[in-house]
């Protein structure tokens, strides 16, 4: 039975180049017009692509298992892997912090991650924001470079650099530019995190790491493989872990089940 990729109604490159790589590979392909699940039915294997929204509808229309990783799992690991204090809490208790630190919502993104005094100057919008939404509070660091990788059962499949000292690193020709030592010191530090057991990670996901001025390699953060930019990463190498990034919930083993993000509501 033919594999369907999923598409949100969102036209991007990213999810071009997508469509491209899985038609070639003979997968039927469909992208919605709308945020409502298809009326039709597809048989074979529904493989999702598209923003936090619309893989939370599909999911529930379709049965899947969304792998993303914990509110709180950057702020559990080891600070020898994040190189920097992080902190998890709710949006109110994060609104008493007077000093500048870097805040992001736990949950896809209802405002702009920055550095903010949250106390006196937070992130607009977040008046409408619900107090219990969880938040991860860092200290401010300097980034000098980051990679991204989307990784399946802790292996890297496909790596791309996206950033230096905050500016994309994409060139006029469409390449992804770091010299060659760079590139093999990221491939290097992925081979040491991937291989260490207090780094734990779902069955298929991206981990961006990066370079943070004056203390080296570390941990930024993870995001789930069906809804994460590309960058430079080779389409096919990415659809291949996208593939396995939401799968049906009936197969699901017991050990990945706190991998799975929430189930929300689809109102009829």
């Amino acid at each position: 039975m033919p594999t369907t990729l999923l598409l949100s109604p969102r036209y991007t490159a990213d999810s071009r180049n997508l469509r491209e790589v899985a038609e070639a590979a003979g997968w039927q392909v469909f992208r919605l017009g709308n945020w409502r699940p298809p009326e039709r039915s597809f048989t074979g294997d529904v493989v999702l692509y598209g923003e936090p929204l619309f893989a939370d509808i599909m999911a529930a229309a379709f049965d899947l298992a969304v792998f993303d990783v914990p509110t709180d799992w950057l702020a559990r690991l080891p600070t020898r892997l994040t190189q920097r204090a992080i902190s998890a809490m709710t949006l109110a208790e994060a609104l008493r912090i007077a000093e500048p630190r870097f805040v992001k919502s736990g949950r896809d993104k209802p405002f702009l991650a920055g550095i903010y005094e949250m106390a006196t100057q937070p992130p607009p919008g977040c008046g409408d924001l619900p107090g219990d939404l969880p938040v991860l509070v860092a200290e401010p660091v300097r980034w000098e470079l980051e990679f991204r990788a989307f990784v399946r059962h802790r292996r890297l499949v496909a790596l791309s650099p996206y950033l230096r000292a905050g500016e994309l690193v994409e060139d006029e020709q469409g390449e992804w530019v770091a010299t060659g030592e760079e590139w093999q010191a990221a491939r290097d530090y992925y081979a040491r995190i991937l291989a260490d057991p207090e780094l734990e990670l779902p069955p298929a996901i991206v981990l961006d790491v990066g370079i943070i001025a004056g203390r080296g390699w570390s941990v930024i953060e993870a995001n789930g493989a069906w809804g994460a930019g590309l960058y430079g990463c080779d389409p096919a190498a990415v659809l291949s872990v996208i593939r396995h990034a939401a799968p049906p919930a009936a197969t699901l083993p017991p050990t990945a089940q706190h991998w799975v993000r929430p189930r929300v509501e689809v109102e009829g």
